[in-house]
């Protein structure tokens, strides 16, 4: 969408700010693959475990992704000067924006887990359906007035919508995760 509103640079620019973001992002993959057979077993045999380990397995992704996310922002300069040339520079805005995006990354990490484990992959797919038309609407109307920043404005946005729409599933078919509380 960035290239047929924008222009090649504002693409370049975006591209190489949000392939560090991906990568950071990509961790949390691993998680996943760890979890769940671990997940999936007690969801047959120990429900109560199965909460109080998704639990605690929140909180360590939210205690890895909040550190993350604050520094990339505060360094998000010396980052980008650091990988590409001074002509990038300006993807530090980029950086710095769509860095936000990494902890809700991490968070759905466990949620993801949990709505395949409790067997509601239809339910997941409809609301990663319904973040992907959001997240279409907001790249064209935000990039159309804020370029490659509103490009991933548009992403924070659409992965903190993705994260509610599984917490809410997660509430709804199994139970709120103590940490995931808003009250």
């Amino acid at each position: 969408i960035l290239g047929s509103i924008q222009d090649d640079q504002a693409v370049g620019i975006y591209s190489s700010a949000i392939k560090i973001v991906t990568f950071v992002i990509g961790i949390s993959a691993f998680v996943q693959i760890a979890i769940f057979p671990v997940l999936s077993r007690l969801f047959v045999e120990e429900k109560e475990k199965l909460i109080s380990i998704s639990d605690q397995i929140l909180r360590y992704l939210i205690l890895t992704s909040l550190p993350l996310s604050f520094g990339m922002v505060f360094t998000a300069d010396k980052i980008i000067r650091l990988l590409y040339s001074n002509t990038f520079q300006e993807a530090a805005i980029v950086l710095k924006i769509a860095a936000w995006s990494i902890v809700a990354g991490f968070v759905q990490t466990i949620f993801s887990v949990l709505l395949t484990v409790i067997n509601r992959q239809k339910e997941k797919m409809i609301f990663i359906g319904i973040t992907f038309a959001v997240s279409t609407v907001l790249n064209v109307i935000l990039i159309y007035y804020f370029s490659f920043a509103g490009a991933a404005m548009a992403k924070v946005i659409s992965a903190i919508l993705n994260s509610v729409l599984f917490i809410y599933l997660i509430r709804k078919y199994l139970v709120m995760l103590s940490i995931a509380r808003f009250s």
